[in-house]
């Protein structure tokens, strides 16, 4: 009931106010910190990314919504705190008496289970970090103290993790099912691999924009990047864009898989594949 009441208040108060491109009047509950804050749109997308994308004025607002709606506490955008919010729900947190990721994280429950985060989740990293049994990863680091990973060739271990975090990741991964099968390789039985991805559910399948030719990248569509357009980073390009058929290209042999999708934003979407109790299938690293 008190969702409800928020979910209702937001919509008078910060959501009408922000599409009629004023500030927030209500403060919202944010399920990463704990905290309420009035939030409002600090964000963009750039009109390169809407051409190419094809995407209407409808799912540009949703996704700029989805990435600029930030809490003023800890700085998680609706993305991360959607993705807390399912984390937390997959685990048990909620039955436990948790409301707050922050709170989690603080736990003997979370802290004693083995957790990748490959690629930072924005604000979220920073309670992931509490976990002592964090591996965290970010592809083509140069810093010493934070290393890269793979995802098409992950160096851990098999069934190594309880839980395995990417966020807006995938869709940048040439290598789509190679690096899902990595994931759950890497998976103990039983285990998560929870990950969003940006999808466009108003009919539309998914394309595949690029792919690789040995080293060189053959383009199938005009280039596409996320981030900063005007900087078009390689590491940014767009290989794939999910559309209704999702769930057929993020299938693995042996997760089950399922999309939770946000009340309020369809453009916020959070992937749960759990690894089958019984699978012991030794899988070599990179294959």
């Amino acid at each position: 009931m008190i969702e409800l009441v928020d979910r209702v208040a937001y919509s008078l108060f910060s959501e009408v106010p922000v599409a009629l491109g004023l500030p927030s009047v209500y403060k919202s509950y944010c399920c990463v910190c704990g905290r309420r804050s009035r939030r409002g749109p600090t964000w963009k997308l750039a009109d390169g990314l809407v051409h190419g994308w094809e995407i209407d004025s409808h799912w540009k607002r949703m996704i700029e919504r989805r990435e600029g709606l930030r809490c003023e506490v800890c700085g998680s955008v609706s993305r991360f705190q959607y993705l807390a919010r399912v984390i937390m729900e997959e685990l048990g947190a909620l039955d436990l008496g948790y409301d707050s990721f922050s709170d989690y994280a603080k736990s003997v429950h979370f802290k004693r289970l083995r957790v990748a985060e490959v690629n930072g989740c924005g604000a979220l990293h920073g309670y992931l970090d509490l976990n002592p049994e964090l591996a965290y990863s970010e592809y083509g680091s140069e810093d010493p103290a934070i290393p890269s990973e793979d995802l098409a060739q992950l160096s851990y271990r098999d069934r190594e993790f309880d839980l395995v975090l990417t966020s807006d990741t995938l869709e940048h991964v040439p290598q789509l099912s190679t690096a899902l099968g990595e994931v759950e390789r890497v998976l103990k039985p039983g285990g998560r691999h929870i990950f969003t991805v940006p999808v466009v559910w108003d009919g539309r399948k998914t394309r595949q924009r690029a792919l690789l030719d040995g080293e060189r990248i053959v383009h199938l569509y005009s280039p596409s990047y996320h981030g900063v357009w005007d900087a078009q980073s390689p590491d940014r390009l767009v290989f794939h864009e999910f559309g209704e058929d999702a769930l057929d290209y993020l299938q693995t042999p042996a997760t089950k898989i399922k999309v939770r999708r946000h009340p309020g934003n369809p453009s916020i979407s959070v992937f749960v594949a759990v690894k089958a109790e019984d699978d012991q299938r030794p899988r070599p690293a990179g294959g």
